[in-house]
């Protein structure tokens, strides 16, 4: 049979909705580009109106300048034509006065004229030289606003021809998005089938799947008994699980790879048991807590892993797993504090062991328990090692963990099925996720 990753489907179903928010965000980018190219365009076209509007104008003042110096022109050449004509008369009437004893003769109304005729002339020499002036100041605004219209319509081409070529760039780029989103459309449903073929003759992997996709009921309570589903997985939905967190999660892939490197450099059965001893020590631990957090993501919008506490007397403690903005009410056990409501938080400590050393944990996780007093509530979940305590014992322990604010919850599988799991997944690393052993 083909073996199936359900990692590999999960990214690339994420990688099609990033990539689809990614085409998305680029439409809408490119249609404000658009926009604003858009309202550049209309003011750049708004400007060659104006322009052509102001050249208009300047020739209509050009126009008015010139029939008024042409107006000036007939006015100066006409006072001139007076003037000579007074010169001439006062000329004639002095000619034609007797000299006698030194008086002159009555010529004051030619001379009278000739001085008016003299003022005028000046009059409108002053006026021909203001409509000079004028048609000079309006043949200057009217190159001045013939330049104007001649920058505004290059700009105007220019802006046309670079929208043009942004608007290209954009839709090509808008295109190269989209087709490349239809190449992963059509792998990932070729994926799904391919991995419902699998899922369907393959119970722990279809376990896992389902396990992973689980979401709460809006508006209900999640019981203890869910809980305790959600971290009791098949054995082989555990085998499904570790090779998905060996390609999903960044931590259990950094430690496989570590231990697996150092598998491949043991050259003695003494140093294959010091490395199993490190598996146990330290894969296990972090197995289970992926467990929890896995198990509980879907109740809570935010999820904190190692978070420090400090507590009285310079002490700290640092909290496995704290979910917190949950999104329906949880029910941990009966008794008060063993439920947290919506939106409130739970914090908790994670231990894998066997039955003695859950027992010579006591005192540790009660001083851990220090370090929930924050949360709505609180609880340590350990292997089901704990149940190969003698009656007494067990209540002991449960009770004085209850006492100290985090009740004891053995809901993880048992220790030895944790650190098999764990040793199988560093001597085998080409297992395929969801491949069933049976």
């Amino acid at each position: 049979m083909a073996q199936v990753c359900i990692a590999d489907v999960e990214m690339l179903e994420q990688l099609q909705g990033g990539l689809a928010r990614v085409c998305e965000h680029q439409a809408q980018e490119a249609a404000h580009v658009m926009q604003r190219l858009q309202a550049f365009h209309e003011q750049a076209l708004g400007e060659v109106h104006a322009s052509a509007g102001f050249l208009e104008q300047a020739r209509q003042q050009e126009t008015v300048a010139e029939h008024a110096q042409t107006q000036a022109c007939r006015g100066l050449a006409d006072q001139q034509s007076r003037l000579a004509e007074a010169a001439n008369a006062l000329y004639a009437c002095q000619a034609c006065q007797p000299v006698d004893d030194g008086c002159s003769g009555g010529c004051g109304a030619q001379e009278q004229e000739q001085a008016e005729a003299e003022w005028a002339c000046a009059d409108a020499a002053q006026e021909l030289a203001r409509a000079e002036q004028g048609l000079a100041d309006a043949v200057v605004q009217s190159i001045s606003m013939q330049a104007r219209l001649e920058q505004s319509r290059q700009v105007l081409a220019l802006h046309e021809r670079a929208a043009e070529a942004v608007g290209h760039e954009l839709g090509v780029r808008l295109a190269s998005c989209l087709e490349l989103l239809e190449q992963v459309r059509v792998r990932v449903g070729h994926a799904v089938r391919a991995l419902d073929q699998y899922l369907a003759m393959s119970p722990g992997a279809a376990q896992l799947r389902d396990w992973l996709r689980w979401t709460p009921t809006a508006g209900q309570p999640v019981t203890p008994d869910q809980l305790a589903q959600r971290m009791n997985l098949s054995p082989q939905a555990q085998r499904a699980f570790m090779q998905y967190l060996a390609k999903r999660d960044p931590d259990v892939q950094r430690l496989l790879t570590r231990y697996r490197a150092e598998h491949g450099c043991c050259a003695s059965a003494m140093e294959v048991h010091k490395l199993q001893l490190k598996v146990r020590r330290h894969l296990s631990g972090l197995y289970a807590e992926k467990v929890v957090e896995y198990a509980l993501r879907p109740i809570a919008r935010v999820v904190r892993t190692q978070q420090r506490t400090d507590l009285d007397g310079g002490r700290h403690t640092r909290t496995d797993l704290v979910f917190s903005e949950l999104t329906v009410p949880v029910i941990l056990g009966r008794g008060q504090g063993m439920g947290a409501p919506a939106g409130g938080s739970i914090a908790v400590e994670v231990k894998c062991g066997k039955a003695a050393y859950l027992r010579a944990q006591r005192e540790h996780m009660q001083f851990q328990a220090g370090g929930h007093q924050q949360a709505s509530a609180s609880m340590t979940v350990c292997s089901r090692d704990i149940r190969h305590l003698p009656a007494d014992q067990q209540r002991a322990l449960r009770q004085s963990l209850r006492e100290s604010g985090s009740p004891l919850i053995g809901m993880l599988p048992y220790k030895q099925e944790i650190d098999d799991l764990c040793w199988s997944s560093v001597c085998a690393p080409q297992a395929q996720e969801g491949v069933d052993d049976d």
